[in-house]
């Protein structure tokens, strides 16, 4: 009798699973044919015009000198053209012209210009927008690279110094919770003290949550187009939930950055050099309509080291920031780029001598 019940249970377990999870299996599948047929653009394509020759001298292991692609995406096009040196900049000579004021701008994907044209990067627009406000001439560097963060930066600013810069602006992207994308000061947490990094060898979070999503992102062109669509909403919705978790990896964090900090301006100040931070905002935080946490420990960490900060967050706020911001991608469009050079420019003309 009791191995007749057995079997009765187990049968009603198969005929459960068969009714519910193989047709659930069944919509997944074809969903996720449904989207590689009639959503062809949804994953990027990169034509490669010009590769790294792999004899080319690096200064730096995450440079990439002469790299010429186009980038094409649902949401824009976008070509990249790098310099003798690896930067998607124009070449500059050594010797700085004593009338000009030269800047270095160094950051991620945000100051390289990911989804724009050079000519559309917020650093290219700041040149004329400083020439035309003041009575000095200036001389922008585009030193951004994606996938960076504070670690690179303590090199990238190396390289810089070698070009007799008056001014050098490190623009952060910070997110003071956990997060599965790149920012600086999640990604320091990720870091041993005083590990140096290259952009290649930037490690994910760990844990099963990750590592799924990571898999599916990869593999799913279903799961890629929900991120896409619902990725923003999904985000302010678990703001909230996750603003006290990995506390003490994050306080560790700011340690970190906060000594990088100190590093960069005091190198900047040895070689008379001014040394500013630029914080450039996620689009969940422009949405929202209070300075974050982030605002006031970042103004903080600047009063302690006497070094400059901007914070783009409140006057990104002021502006349509659905416009600013690509829906999908995350990075500045060509207005929100254009925006943030209004906004640093007084900032750089401030910090002149």
């Amino acid at each position: 009798m009791k191995n007749g019940k057995k079997l009765s249970k187990r049968r009603r377990l198969a005929f459960l699973a068969v009714t519910t999870v193989v047709p659930a299996i069944i919509i997944l599948f074809l969903l996720e044919i449904s989207v590689r047929i009639f959503v062809p653009d949804l994953k990027p394509v990169q034509e490669i015009i010009t590769p790294v020759s792999t004899d080319a001298e690096r200064l730096l292991p995450f440079l990439r000198p002469h790299y010429g692609a186009r980038l094409t995406t649902s949401e824009y096009v976008m070509s990249m053209k790098h310099n003798s040196l690896g930067f998607r900049d124009s070449e500059h000579l050594k010797k700085r012209p004593e009338d000009i004021t030269r800047v270095v701008i160094i950051g991620d994907s945000f100051t390289y210009g990911w989804g724009v044209d050079q000519d559309q990067a917020y650093p290219a627009l700041l040149e004329p927008l400083l020439d035309g406000a003041g009575d000095r001439q200036y001389e922008i560097f585009n030193m951004g690279i994606p996938d960076t963060g504070t670690v690179e930066a303590r090199q990238i600013a190396q390289v810089a110094m070698t070009f007799d810069p008056q001014i050098i602006v490190l623009a952060m992207l910070l997110e003071d919770r956990w997060a599965v994308n790149g920012n600086d000061l999640v990604d320091n947490a990720r870091k041993p003290q005083g590990e140096q990094a290259s952009a290649a060898g930037r490690q994910p979070s760990a844990g099963v949550l990750t590592s799924t999503h990571n898999f599916l992102a990869r593999n799913s062109a279903l799961y890629a187009c929900i991120m896409m669509r619902a990725g923003h909403a999904m985000r302010r919705q678990a703001i909230g939930m996750r603003d006290n978790r990995n506390r003490r990896e994050l306080d560790a964090a700011w340690e970190l950055t906060t000594g990088l900090l100190a590093e960069l301006n005091a190198r900047a100040r040895a070689s008379n050099v001014t040394f500013a931070v630029v914080r450039c905002p996620f689009y969940f935080d422009a949405q929202r309509d209070k300075p974050d946490r982030i605002s006031a420990r970042l103004t903080e960490v600047g009063e302690d080291l006497e070094i400059p900060v901007l914070d783009l967050l409140p006057g990104m706020q002021q502006l349509d920031t659905g416009s600013l911001y690509y829906q999908r991608d995350g990075h500045w469009t060509p207005a929100g780029n254009e925006a943030a050079a209004a906004i640093i420019t007084p900032f750089i003309h401030s910090l002149t001598p």
